[in-house]
């Protein structure tokens, strides 16, 4: 089964579970760690939890729940994974934009190296009493399913809503590097879900684009704008990154789907 044949999250998640009614994993050992934790992470504001994909529930998720979601641990362990859904606020965007790109990277990673692998995203919940909250939350894969699909993870959350509004998502997968003795952020995409796909770019920037379509220079399309070449570079720079392109072929792609050229 490839990630990336269904068109979103829950699609895959009604497959998962019904290819491993049967399967049944331990995530005793990652539960006992995470019990261990738990002081830390209460004095350190950190959520920890254990989630298993298919069957839809947290074997292990501390009372933080409270402090940082807004919600009581008892509440998860009740509702699974499904309470966590239904409460995110920024659920379509993870479960279409974020769901397929993190998919792509997967289906192009065996098994058994996704263990190596760090995934971080941001989203917004809202709170028992309405109050939303926007989460950093950071997992790891430690169990996979016979054909090779993620499973369950150990994961991590903190509270960002004082350094970060919600209005803008980010999603990153990083590889840790022995070498370095650093994390090496392979993939990095940004989600503006309360933005239409045709505000994303401004009238400047959408001048630019069509400058850089008709084959000019950034020096050139500098010279004609009356603008310095730092600033059409930092334009483009922003424009690939607000739509999660990688060239300019893409962003004329996306641009174009957009109906802004």
């Amino acid at each position: 089964m490839k990630v990336d044949q269904y068109s979103n999250y829950r699609q895959y998640l009604k497959q998962l579970t019904e290819n491993n009614q049967s399967s049944s994993w331990d995530f005793g050992m990652y539960v006992r760690e995470a019990e261990q934790m738990t002081a830390f992470a209460r004095q350190s504001s950190t959520l920890i939890f254990v989630l298993d994909y298919a069957k839809r529930h947290y074997p292990f998720i501390d009372v933080n729940t409270h402090q940082l979601l807004g919600h009581s641990n008892e509440a998860f362990y009740e509702g699974g994974l499904e309470y966590m859904l239904h409460y995110n606020r920024d659920f379509k965007t993870f479960n279409e934009d974020m769901y397929r790109d993190r998919a792509t990277f997967l289906d192009k990673h065996r098994a058994d190296d996704l263990s190596k692998y760090r995934f971080s995203m941001s989203y917004r919940i809202r709170g028992s009493k309405g109050e939303v909250r926007t989460v950093l939350q950071q997992t790891t894969i430690i169990h996979t399913t016979a054909d090779n699909q993620p499973a369950g993870v150990l994961g991590f959350a903190w509270d960002i809503s004082r350094q970060m509004d919600g209005r803008k998502l980010i999603q990153q997968i990083e590889q840790f590097s022995p070498e370095q003795q650093n994390w090496i952020v392979l993939v990095d995409k940004a989600y503006y879900p309360d933005i239409d796909k045709d505000q994303l770019l401004s009238k400047r920037e959408i001048e630019i684009l069509k400058w850089i379509i008709a084959g000019y220079t950034s020096q050139q399309i500098a010279d004609k704008l009356y603008i310095s070449l730092h600033t059409v570079r930092t334009h483009r720079k922003n424009m690939l990154y607000r739509t999660n392109t990688n060239n300019s072929m893409e962003l004329r792609l996306f641009a174009e789907n957009c109906g802004l050229l």
